[in-house]
């Protein structure tokens, strides 16, 4: 697997202490061969521009065997990505598995308010770029289903970080399901099964309805959403993009209101 040759390729190099993660889709459970990359996070002691250009090759050659995408740290800096990348961190905390090193996620702490901005910007965002495609798909329901199905893991990324800063507490320390699994480096297949990250979307989908007083019944039919949108799943397509409109903007309101409790982070 790609991996396993990222790892050797990193390993001859003898870099300073580093870490690499796997977040995104195959920490989830929902890569899929044809269409998904492979994001992992490097973590390395100096991302200076001579280090950068020694791990070039080996990311190159990871690249195209299965279109694995890095994102690359210092390790010094995380506390400070933590404020401006502040859902993006949270996601990755919650749900990533070490391949090399120690964890650098393990005790990332992230500033409540940030996290609130964050998360606003982003369901706002979510929200007007929706209106955009509304206004220029008209009654095309199979457009509205793939534009549908699309929408789901955003929506859950950011429901899932707005139940964690909410009840102020991570996204791992209990109430949702957690799909995070630790592995040995020479193990680095998907951790989650499919079934297992739909019971996951599921608990987050329920959890915000009932939160942040959201539309239960659509919620659910995301999450029973599969990849393969036909003509068939697609007749209620137009109703369902519609209702998500008020998804995010009740969810939008709710995380502008909403105020952290003084001195907690999360």
């Amino acid at each position: 697997m790609a991996l396993s040759g990222l790892r050797d390729d990193l390993s001859a190099l003898a870099l300073e202490p580093y870490s690499v993660v796997v977040f995104g889709s195959l920490a989830l459970g929902t890569w899929r061969a044809a269409t998904s990359d492979i994001n992992v996070a490097l973590v390395l002691s100096r991302a200076d521009a001579v280090t950068l250009r020694r791990l070039g090759p080996a990311l190159g050659r990871a690249r195209k065997a299965a279109r694995v995408t890095p994102i690359i740290f210092e390790r010094g800096e995380l506390p400070d990505m933590a404020d401006a990348f502040a859902v993006k961190l949270a996601h990755i905390r919650a749900h990533h598995v070490v391949i090399i090193g120690a964890d650098p996620f393990a005790d990332l702490r992230i500033d409540p308010e940030h996290l609130r901005v964050r998360i606003e910007q982003e369901l706002r965002n979510q929200l007007v770029r929706l209106r955009r495609k509304i206004s220029e798909l008209g009654h095309d329901a199979l457009g509205a289903a793939r534009i549908v199905l699309a929408a789901v893991t955003p929506l859950a990324i950011e429901l899932e970080a707005a139940l964690a800063l909410t009840r102020q507490r991570r996204p791992d320390e209990g109430g949702l399901p957690v799909l995070t699994r630790q592995r040995r480096p020479d193990d680095v297949g998907p951790p989650v099964q499919p079934d297992e990250n739909e019971a996951g979307l599921r608990a987050t989908f329920e959890a915000a309805a009932r939160r942040f007083d959201l539309d239960a019944p659509l919620l659910m039919r995301l999450a029973d959403l599969r990849e393969a949108v036909t003509r068939d799943a697609a007749p209620d397509a137009i109703d369902m993009i519609d209702r998500l409109l008020g998804v995010l903007e009740r969810a939008a309101d709710f995380v502008h209101r909403w105020q952290p409790a003084r001195g907690n982070t999360t």
